[in-house]
């Protein structure tokens, strides 16, 4: 080969580069070979060696082995179902106290008509009677903090969920 003939032919082969000529029908289609997108991320994927060992949280574990694998290099997906989850919990829990509310309000109107007062004549709001009964337990709750601490008792039967817990003392 003459040194002027292979100066003048086009270097088909670089260091990390293929290029294909061809005619289009005997071309690869898809991506089978990298684009220079997929070198970068390549390049730029850098971590500790021990980074696994060094990780506490699991989902953070699972980002990294999947940012390691071609394919999805985020949890985004997984993230979205995650909060759409959370999203529903937490309206489920929502209704469930708006539930109990209405019950509440329901409970203390039959127990208002059960003692003698006309329904009729009366205003019974949840908020309001939810507010007076959260200020209700409150006060009750203070007055027995200072009774209790009045008194001087040697021992105390402590009554949970209305069932007698067994006496700790005896033996």
């Amino acid at each position: 080969m003459s040194t002027s003939s292979s100066a003048t032919k086009t270097a088909l082969r670089g260091y990390n580069n293929i290029y294909l000529i061809g005619s289009v029908q005997n071309q690869i289609i898809g991506s089978k070979l990298p684009s220079n997108r997929q070198k970068l991320d390549d390049l730029f994927d850098i971590s500790h060696a021990n980074v696994l060992n060094m990780i506490q949280n699991e989902e953070d574990k699972k980002l990294l082995l999947l940012q390691r694998q071609k394919g999805p290099g985020c949890m985004l997906g997984t993230d979205y179902k995650l909060a759409v989850k959370e999203k529903k919990i937490i309206r489920k829990l929502k209704n469930i106290e708006q539930q109990k509310k209405r019950e509440h309000s329901e409970t203390d109107a039959l127990c208002i008509e059960a003692i003698g007062h006309d329904i009729s004549k009366l205003k019974i709001n949840r908020s309001t009677l939810q507010r007076k009964r959260a200020m209700f337990h409150e006060t009750k709750a203070k007055e027995l903090k200072i009774n209790f601490n009045v008194l001087k008792l040697d021992y105390v039967v402590l009554h949970w969920d209305g069932k007698l817990l067994p006496d700790l003392c005896e033996k």
